[in-house]
């Protein structure tokens, strides 16, 4: 299921790259009493997202696009890495390596066949996921 139009923007980073930024403004002085954004330094939006991790799960499965939004969400996010680039670091993972090593995450899991399932009747309890009007 895809939220709103899947046309929001979103800035996805790997987990790896957000290490690296926490190691480096922890050991340079340069970081010292700063604040910095952290992000993946390329804008996609959630359908190119969704495209991509149908492509690394080799899926033929589509998505649903019913007019549910989740109350809270922003329409489009973009982090300014600026600071931290300054610093030195850039991200180095793509949005496609974070899909591959999170399937190959799920490839290693042996009780999570209703994670998905499990996750949007969690977050619909909680009224986190809601119909958009006249959807």
């Amino acid at each position: 299921m895809i939220y709103e139009d899947g046309l929001q923007i979103r800035d996805y980073v790997n987990i790896a790259d957000v290490v690296d930024a926490n190691l480096l403004v922890l050991e340079d002085d340069r970081a010292d009493y700063r604040v910095f954004n952290v992000g993946g330094g390329k804008p996609y939006t959630v359908l190119q997202f969704a495209d991509i991790v149908a492509e690394v799960f080799e899926s033929g499965i589509g998505y649903a696009l019913p007019g549910h939004y989740r109350y809270g969400d922003t329409r489009h996010i973009l982090s300014d890495t600026s600071a931290l680039r300054a610093l030195g670091w850039a991200p180095r993972r793509t949005a496609r390596d974070s899909a591959q090593a999170y399937a190959a995450y799920l490839r290693e899991q042996t009780d999570i066949d209703d994670i998905l399932d499990y996750a949007e009747k969690t977050m619909k309890a909680l009224n986190v996921v809601r119909a958009a009007e006249g959807a």
